[in-house]
């Protein structure tokens, strides 16, 4: 399975609100979206898929939920007050 094998198959995002493809989810995180196992394991055999494509580190990196923005804007901030 090469990694580009299901980048035109698409789906709904819950964080986009459209449509968007599988290269979208597969690019648009540090390297995957993490909610990718969630959005397309019913369309997808996706831990096969990661397994084949990502190192094992990589994937449970990946799969951690990104802080909220507004937690991102508070640690810039203090970031920044403090240099």
């Amino acid at each position: 399975m090469g990694i580009e094998e299901y980048d035109d198959r698409q789906l709904r995002c819950p964080k986009m609100g459209d449509y968007v493809p599988f290269k979208y989810c597969r690019t648009c995180g540090k390297p995957f979206c993490h909610m990718i196992v969630n959005c397309w394991a019913v369309k997808v055999d996706i831990g096969n898929f990661l397994a084949e494509n990502y190192e094992a580190e990589t994937i449970h990196e990946s799969m951690k939920k990104p802080a909220g923005r507004v937690k991102n804007i508070i640690e810039l901030t203090e970031k920044y007050r403090t240099s």
